[in-house]
């Protein structure tokens, strides 16, 4: 694959530099401590504890070649269940209850079509993209 910019060989598709730059992380730590106090009464104590630790850690690279986002309908509905809350109010609350409702509506109903009508031709478009590790050039070039 030669990239069109520079016409270098030195090109990898969008999908594995961005797994090559992603890494997961999930640690865990234990700790263990003891303390003195010497007044009124002198006491002695011991403690401890586990900490997990979970998540992912990104090159700068692997961000710039991240597949398009799809968008939580679920954020939208969390934001018509707080309205509903809001309708428990008086005045200014049920009016503030109401505009939340319609907003995350309207929300929900924008990220479902996103996704279902926009988002397939947008990730079908990452899947066939290129990036050359020259001149950062990134193309889509599709595999015959």
């Amino acid at each position: 694959m030669k990239c069109p910019q520079c016409g270098s060989d030195t090109t990898q598709r969008l999908q594995v530099v961005h797994e090559q730059g992603t890494q997961l992380i999930n640690t865990t730590s234990n700790t263990v401590g003891t303390g003195f106090n010497a007044s009124p009464l002198a006491s002695l104590g011991l403690a401890g504890a586990r900490t997990k630790t979970t998540g992912t850690a990104q090159s700068a690279m692997a961000q710039r070649a991240a597949p398009p986002p799809r968008y939580p309908v679920v954020a939208g509905l969390g934001v018509v269940l707080f309205g509903l809350l809001c309708l428990a109010g008086d005045g200014w609350a049920k009016l503030g209850g109401l505009a939340l409702m319609a907003t995350g509506l309207y929300a929900s109903h924008w990220a479902h079509a996103y996704n279902r009508e926009k988002w397939p031709a947008l990730y079908a478009r990452w899947e066939s993209s290129w990036l050359c590790s020259k001149c950062g050039c990134i193309y889509v070039q599709e595999l015959n």
